[in-house]
């Protein structure tokens, strides 16, 4: 079969080959389809009004659709369909005349999807549908598509098989709703027809997550394009589980207040169960997406009172119910809570200080609820969803004003909601610290009288309330904090810096609970009521620690920290270095703690301190050389690469930052583990990390000497790049050859080896990732090349020193032309020009032709620049007759030359040599060669090939680029590629031919995977 046709992934019976159909669509109005006669096209005369290219596109396109009213039509691949509606989306969007033709098109095509409904596989249907969302969503489409009446009968076909459809068919139908609520008749369709309570109906009873979700985002569309009543009418069918079995009344003022022991929902079953959840989501997910698009709170508040949501959600919360209702209802009421800051925030989005009290209270009502009946994780669930609601609908509290006991003002009052919600969220973690007589319980108690300075009386009651409930739990506080850490790492993003601050202090000092030793774990204040501590509390709760090394890891990544915002960053670093050292830490827990201190590597370096310190005695950091270096030989690879990253890292801050940590590199012999690590380790990330470190190292020349002056390591890298398997490698050490050649720490001993691989390389590795790197390579072959012969920062001066006269020299134009041409001379020697000019026209990645691109760009404006091109035709023109006789003497003289001197070679050749040595070294070579052969050889490494350098003129590599516009090269290139790979045409052809080959085929199937 055509490769082609190996594209599509289609499966067609020979029954559905090519038909003879008179008419690719027949319809009885002439404006509905124009009649295209398959057999003669050559007689059609763009019956689109379109040009003829465009119509062939159309044609193909009938001839496709009609394959997908086959009642055995099937797809052996599910990106096929999808293409093909990306296609028809973006072709009715050139331009008006595309569209109508596509409207026409697809309005005819419908009608036979409405008569052949029953008979349509699934894939069809799905397909069928999203098109017709596509047409009901443009006036036009509706209004054709509405008037032959197969809007109406689509519609019936779904409404009649409702619960029969699969979770396909009813996310198409989804897609068809969503844009009739665009425009005024499509919203009078669905309320008229009755459509919407099939949407809820999906809502509460699909067992799909992707319906639920879709129905959900439907539904509140549908709320919030449709008036008050209708809303009222919709939500009341959403909620109508609730209203049998709620209170009939409630009393309750602005604080929401506990039902009595008589308000008692019925216990529910397991089908009510699920409805009471889907239920309690839906509500949720709508009025949280009507907020979101800014619907009037008044109408929202409106919409809450009528469905009796609010009380059913309070008296579950106040009755025994199954855990997922609990915390769906839960969830719901943080939502509706929300509202009270929703509306009452500023144009800045702030809510103002004199509401921000009822606000709290309202919270802290709802906190008391949850802390009194003991539901520990739907505090923290709140905690989480209060503070990402106050985050998105109420951005902070505004500034009031108080008085103090002596009635003085007090502006900026420094509590706010946030730091309420964070004291919840974290009081089990705070539980679990506790306090030594070391040298952090100074920072300790500064941090605790800072958390009394941000909370009131109100607030530190109930916090009391709830430290006793988690203190009655023992040791499951623990599998609570964990919980707790990752929910930090949730909303660490769209955390404010103060509460970041306060959430780093915390766990910095909570680190300090796993590494605690039995002499410090004596102390009198002691709350928790239970005594698992360091290495026994890291053994038994390993997830706990990882997920606090996690969230500390995220939070240095969302904050910038410095000592200035926590003293607690200066010991951070010392607790690290005290769990690798723990017996107790695992794999994981050694990888994750390897993360941090490559992150506090970085962050917490101060340049103006670093330059202040050249030494690492007295310091915890002179111990982490002897941990690394037992580290890099772990059976795992994981920390391994973890190890080799953190290396990398000191390698780079050593070069300029703190030069320290060159004598740690160098004493603990570091880098010849690095350097065998590239030699012997199976997995390859290892090794790419362990090249990297190298790649990191070639800034620092007086480490490299010290420790890697004895390794060949230029070979070790290029056998790398000729003879790894793994491309991850090769870049690598692509990365650190460059890094080497651009410090000038390749000896003139190895650049011709050097030169011959990496333009071997960048031609024909199969990486494309590795061609870039070898083209970096090749860039700063340019840039030394031209820099040698006098450019300064992209210009030539005025004056320059010359090495041949050992003077200044002016710098003429025909000078500067001279040293280019010299300087292409010199890069087409060690083949440059070759290597860019192979990849830029003969290279199949795009990548890879981008970047020769940039550097042929770099050639031509430099010899446009100074007219190298005009400068030299000019010279040549006027030495041209000189040198045609200067060559002609030279010519002579050298094949005279020659001839002597391979007259001389043969003569001294064979007067020195007798033929019985002939012979007997003949004889000797052969039983050398029977020896090899029965004793096994010994030499096992693996050595380069013998490479031929190709050579390509700078004359030649001039006249290649003096005209070629790269840029309109690589577009052209782009779009083929695109056309090729994605286009239409190519995807319509495939398809049809594949149609087409149906019937020769001998089991009548064929099906092909290919995209």
């Amino acid at each position: 079969m055509p490769r082609m046709a190996t594209r599509c992934g289609l499966q067609v019976s020979s029954s559905t080959a090519r038909l003879p159909v008179k008419s690719v669509m027949d319809s009885n109005d002439s404006d509905m389809m124009p009649v295209v006669d398959a057999p003669s096209k050559k007689e059609v005369k763009s019956p689109f009004g379109l040009p003829e290219r465009e119509s062939e596109v159309y044609r193909k396109l009938i001839l496709v659709l009609l394959k997908l009213l086959d009642p055995e039509f099937k797809t052996s691949d599910d990106t096929v369909l999808p293409k093909l509606l990306d296609f028809i989306k973006s072709q009715g969007g050139q331009s008006k005349s595309h569209h109508e033709v596509l409207m026409r098109i697809l309005c005819e095509w419908l009608r036979k999807v409405c008569d052949s409904w029953s008979v349509l596989l699934e894939e069809a249907k799905v397909f069928a549908l999203k098109v017709a969302g596509y047409v009901v969503h443009s006036p036009t489409g509706y209004g054709r598509f509405n008037s032959t009446g197969s809007l109406s009968t689509l519609l019936t076909h779904l409404q009649e098989g409702t619960m029969k459809h699969s979770n396909a068919v009813d996310l198409g139908y989804l897609c068809l709703i969503e844009p009739l609520l665009s425009s005024t008749e499509g919203r009078r369709l669905i309320a008229d027809s009755g459509i919407w309570k099939d949407v809820v109906k999906m809502a509460l009873t699909s067992a799909s997550i992707y319906c639920l979700r879709e129905s959900t985002k439907v539904l509140a569309l549908m709320l919030s394009k449709s008036d008050v009543s209708t809303a009222e009418t919709i939500l009341k069918e959403i909620t109508i589980v609730c209203i049998s079995s709620t209170p009939p009344e409630t009393n309750h003022g602005p604080v929401y207040s506990i039902y009595k022991e008589n308000a008692l929902v019925p216990k529910l079953s397991s089908l009510d169960e699920d409805r009471a959840v889907n239920t309690l989501n839906t509500c949720r997910v709508v009025f949280k997406s009507l907020m979101d698009e800014g619907y009037p709170a008044e109408k929202i508040t409106y919409l809450v009172k009528s469905c009796q949501i609010t009380d059913w959600s309070w008296s579950l919360i106040n009755n025994k119910t199954p855990r997922r209702v609990l915390d769906a209802a839960n969830r719901l009421l943080c939502i509706l809570i929300s509202l009270s800051w929703y509306q009452k925030k500023d144009e800045n989005g702030q809510i103002p200080y004199e509401d921000s009290k009822y606000i709290m209270d309202t919270l802290l009502n709802h906190f008391n609820i949850l802390v009194s009946g003991l539901m520990l994780y739907q505090v923290l669930d709140a905690s989480v969803d209060y503070h990402m609601y106050l985050l998105k609908f109420g951005s902070t509290v505004a500034p009031g004003i108080e008085l103090d006991s002596q009635g003085k003002q007090i502006s900026d009052v420094p509590f706010c909601l946030h730091n309420l919600l964070f004291l919840f969220q974290c009081m089990p973690v705070l539980l679990c610290i506790k306090a030594r007589e070391t040298c952090t319980r100074q920072i300790l108690e500064e941090y605790i009288d800072k958390l009394f300075r941000i909370t009131d009386s109100k607030v530190m009651r109930l916090l009391y309330s709830w430290r006793d409930v988690i203190s009655a739990i023992g040791e499951q506080v623990c599998t609570l904090g964990t919980s707790i850490l990752l929910r930090f790492t949730q909303i660490c993003p769209i955390m404010r810096k103060e509460q970041g601050v306060l959430v780093f202090q915390a766990l910095t000092h909570f680190l300090r609970e796993f590494i605690v030793t039995p002499e410090e774990s004596v102390d009198a204040r002691v709350i928790r009521t239970f005594h698992i501590e360091g290495d026994e509390l890291m053994s038994k709760y390993p997830a706990l620690l990882s997920a606090c090394l996690n969230c500390l890891q995220c939070f240095l990544n969302k904050f910038d920290f410095s000592w200035r915002d926590s003293l607690e960053s200066l010991v951070l670093l010392v607790f690290l270095q005290k769990i690798l050292e723990s017996k107790a830490a695992t794999p994981l827990i050694t990888v994750d703690a390897l993360k941090l201190i490559d992150l506090v590597l970085r962050k917490f370096m101060p340049p103006n301190l670093a330059l202040l310190v050249d030494t690492i005695e007295g310091s915890s950091i002179k111990n982490l050389g002897p941990q690394l270096f037992r580290l890099l030989h772990s059976v795992e690879w994981s920390i391994r690469d973890s190890t080799l990253e953190t290396v990398r890292t000191i390698c780079s801050i050593s070069e300029s930052r703190f030069p320290a940590f060159q004598t740690l590199l160098i004493d603990n012999k570091l880098l010849e583990v690095v350097y065998s690590i590239i030699e012997t380790d199976h997995e390859p990330f290892v090794r790419a990390s362990a090249v990297s470190c190298l790649y990191e190292l070639a800034k620092v020349p007086n480490v490299w000497k010290a420790s890697l002056s004895d390794k060949n390591v230029i070979e070790k890298l290029l056998l790398i790049l000729h003879h790894e398997t793994e491309g991850i490698v090769r870049v690598a050490a692509a990365k650190a050859i460059t890094a080497l050649f651009s410090q000038r720490g390749i000896g003139p001993q190895d650049m011709k080896v050097v030169y011959d691989v990496m333009s071997h390389v960048a031609q024909n590795d199969l990486h494309w990732e590795v061609k870039v790197e070898c083209l970096e390579f090749w860039k700063w072959v340019m840039f030394h090349t031209i820099v040698d012969q006098g450019m300064i920062d992209g210009t030539f001066p005025d004056f320059v020193f010359s090495k041949q006269e050992k003077k200044i020299v002016k710098l003429t134009p025909e000078e500067i032309a001279a040293r280019i041409m010299k300087a292409l001379k010199m890069l087409s020697e060690v083949g440059c020009l070759q290597v860019i000019h192979e990849t830029f026209y003969n290279e199949p990645d795009l990548a890879v032709q981008r970047k020769s691109g940039e550097l042929i760009k770099k050639i031509a404006e430099c010899t446009i620049k100074y007219k190298v091109k005009e400068i030299v035709d000019r010279v040549m023109r006027e030495r041209l007759q000189t040198s045609k006789e200067s060559d002609s003497r030279v010519s002579d003289g050298r094949e005279n030359l020659i001839e002597n001197d391979l007259m001389e070679v043969s003569s001294s050749s064979f007067s020195t040599q007798k033929n019985d040595d002939v012979i007997e070294q003949i004889v000797a070579r052969t039983d050398m060669d029977l020896v090899s052969g029965l004793t096994p050889s010994q030499k096992t490494d693996k050595e380069l090939p013998q490479i031929n350098r190709v050579i390509m003129s700078d004359d030649d590599f001039i006249r290649h680029i003096v005209r070629l516009d790269v840029d309109q090269f690589l577009n052209t290139r782009e779009k083929w590629i695109l056309d090729t790979a994605d286009g239409i045409n190519s995807l319509l052809d495939d398809i049809m031919m594949f149609s087409s080959r149906a019937e020769d085929s001998s089991s009548g199937l064929n099906a092909i995977d290919c995209y």
